[in-house]
């Protein structure tokens, strides 16, 4: 969500084959009611571990994004840039829906932003890391050129790879961009790359990559704008900020994200009337044509010229108030539905994150759109 400059905008990541539907490979992973409960362990996080609580990953059936695809179209470094952060201060009561008499009505009390926001951020890097076409070399190398700003239960931004002998920590995590920026444009000065002997980033040697990183502001929902219905949003930079590749970069994300979002549309036969009801009507909104690449009426912080690269965009997934945020919830908040992507560290609990199919989605709108400006589809 988009209040002003002054709170974080994010980005993400995703690319056009025949899919199979995504829903449909969603419906046959969980069933609503299940009595036995499910685990399962995600690929794994040089920082953290992750597994899936009452659910399964669907299977994605993009192809491989290989390292050398993402270094030959001109890239060492992706940011997964997850707005806010996991505190109080990113809840948002002001979800709201038209009711039928045309009045705003609250629809979710109480919807997290910034979790939200991480969890799409990190389903983008799972589907990417874990695919299986891949080798394990490809795996570790991806895994350092993929970055998050923030993981799961820091208080300081770079807290964990500091403890791993990475640097020193950056500023405190906070809802808003204080630090944020500082914190994206060191990943981006002092880049670590790939070390093949130790198969993880190298703590010897650190890289420039100003003109090799792309940053993605990821967020996964707004509930601003009310008299928007349920439109996408892909936010460049300013005219004057873009660099020469932000057309073709801006152009695979409006497909990538038709594609997936309207997959995730698709009727299933188990499918309820209310929820045959709230697929029906966003489904024109989130054809290729009706995907918004706009500009914010502010110049973001996260995309402005102090971000040490051209190529930068903020993502929308979606709008909360319309009906593919009622779909979300009906997900997250279902009684029977208790989805979660549960981390830890070295044993340690760290966060637990409600599970939607829709961000899997849109996850998977992102690589779909790296793999279609990569040309690696």
């Amino acid at each position: 969500m988009l209040r002003s400059p002054e709170l974080s905008a994010v980005l993400i990541l995703s690319f056009g084959v025949s899919l199979p539907d995504l829903a449909l490979c969603a419906a046959s992973n969980y069933l609503p009611g299940a009595s036995q409960p499910t685990t399962q362990s995600f690929i794994g996080h040089p920082f953290f571990e992750a597994q899936a609580e009452n659910f399964e990953l669907p299977f994605s059936p993009l192809p491989p994004l290989e390292p050398g695809c993402l270094k030959r179209s001109g890239w060492d470094l992706v940011i997964l840039d997850a707005g806010h952060d996991d505190s109080e201060a990113s809840m948002r009561s002001d979800s709201r829906i038209r009711g039928g008499d045309g009045r705003l009505v609250f629809l979710w009390p109480e919807v997290h932003e910034g979790q939200l926001n991480w969890l799409t951020a990190y389903l983008a890097y799972e589907i990417i890391v874990g695919n299986p076409a891949l080798s394990l070399s490809q795996k570790n190398e991806l895994k350092s050129m993929l970055r998050f700003t923030r993981h799961p239960g820091e208080t300081f931004y770079g807290e964990f790879e500091a403890l791993e002998g990475y640097g020193e920590r950056g500023g405190e995590i906070t809802s808003g961009i204080e630090n944020r920026l500082e914190r994206a444009n060191q990943m981006i000065r002092f880049h670590r790359p790939f070390d093949p002997e130790t198969q993880t980033f190298s703590k010897l040697r650190v890289q420039d990559v100003t003109n090799r990183a792309l940053l993605l502001s990821i967020h996964a929902n707004s509930s601003d704008y009310y008299d928007e219905d349920d439109l996408t949003w892909i936010i460049p930079p300013f005219e004057v900020n873009r660099g020469p590749n932000m057309e073709g970069i801006l152009t695979s994300f409006q497909e990538a994200f038709s594609v997936s979002l309207s997959d995730y549309l698709r009727d299933l036969p188990e499918d309820t009337p209310e929820r045959s009801r709230l697929k029906r009507l966003p489904r024109e909104t989130v054809l290729k044509e009706n995907i918004l690449l706009k500009e914010h009426w502010r110049d973001l912080t996260m995309l402005k010229p102090e971000i040490r690269t051209f190529d930068k965009l903020l993502l929308e997934g979606f709008v909360m108030n319309g009906m593919i945020g009622h779909l979300a919830m009906l997900d997250i908040r279902g009684e029977s539905q208790r989805m979660r992507v549960v981390t830890s560290r070295k044993g340690r609990h760290l966060a637990r994150y409600s599970f939607s199919f829709l961000y899997y989605a849109y996850a998977e709108a992102i690589v779909r759109s790296l793999l279609l400006r990569t040309g690696c589809l």
